[in-house]
């Protein structure tokens, strides 16, 4: 259910059964299949874009394919790094898309009329195994707008079933009204006149004092535990934040900031803490400094 004021709109139903056990199907045996027309998996993502369908590099699961009569096979694999979180799901969303490109998309001929067809109604899903990173799935036509759905792993055991796929073709203009008119929004860079230079008052830099520019070489303090031994509470104490291009400077400098802002809030301590970054945004035409980037996000949520 959803709303958009006081009236709940229903968008979905389901039936939650107890899980029957079932065998790996016979196809899953051979492999590849035989008699299978091939079909690149990079082919079947350029069709699927022609007719309205864009998927991220992630989302571009399908390796493999192969077409016989009203049944197609597709290989299926996670990249790397998606791979790595397969665990944490029982079918990791890009993979569960993955079989259903194979099962909505131009390889079965989309809907019965030549139309790409999307998938509305799913009867007798199960899943055998979670965490899968790769599939084997046979797709089968068993009516004009239904499909049959198998996934195994590559040793043929049953990872999934769907009895049942419901698809309804859709228009490729309503696909590209989807998809929506481009971003109202831009960012741009307007000059402001500088304003006057606020007093600060009593300033302390906190780590390394030159990576502040001050007027006059300010006070400083290795860290916290030195800024405590202060007699004279400072008004401000600023902090440079590290900057650097790697993924290990963008690590280090946000859980730095982090468990300083940690700190300084646990503690209440008075005064102002003014955390200074370079870099953080580019001007066009410019690289920003991802590590200060990194950290920038992280005070200003």
């Amino acid at each position: 259910h959803a709303r958009v004021a006081d009236t709940w709109v229903l968008h979905a139903r389901g039936l939650l059964t107890p899980a029957v056990p079932s065998a790996a199907p016979g196809w899953s045996q051979a492999w590849p299949p035989v008699a299978g027309d091939p079909v690149e998996g990079q082919e079947v993502y350029r069709v699927l874009g022609d007719l309205g369908f864009g998927y991220g590099p992630a989302f571009q699961g399908v390796r493999a394919a192969w077409s016989r009569g009203d049944e197609v096979f597709a290989e299926l694999a996670l990249d790397t790094d998606t791979a790595a979180r397969a665990t944490a799901f029982g079918l990791h969303p890009a993979l569960l898309d993955a079989v259903l490109h194979a099962a909505a998309g131009p390889l079965t001929e989309g809907g019965p009329d030549g139309r790409p067809a999307l998938p509305i109604a799913f009867d007798g899903v199960q899943l055998a195994q979670p965490g899968a990173d790769a599939l084997r799935v046979r797709v089968a036509r068993t009516a004009p707008d239904t499909l049959r759905v198998d996934a195994v792993d590559a040793t043929g055991g049953l990872v999934l079933s769907m009895d049942a796929v419901r698809t309804r073709p859709i228009e490729q203009q309503t696909l590209a009204q989807l998809r929506g008119a481009a971003p109202l929004f831009d960012v741009e860079w307007v000059a402001v006149p500088a304003a006057p230079a606020a007093d600060a008052g009593r300033l302390v830099v906190l780590g390394d004092p030159a990576a502040v520019q001050a007027p006059e070489p300010p006070a400083h303090c290795a860290d916290l535990a030195e800024l405590a031994l202060l007699r004279d509470v400072p008004d401000t104490v600023v902090w440079a934040a590290p900057r650097g291009t790697g993924a290990a400077d963008v690590h280090t400098g946000v859980l730095t900031a982090l468990a300083l802002l940690q700190d300084w809030i646990g503690a209440e301590r008075p005064g102002r803490l003014a955390i200074v970054t370079r870099a953080a945004a580019g001007l066009p035409g410019e690289e920003p400094d991802l590590a200060a980037a990194a950290v920038a996000g992280l005070v200003r949520s």
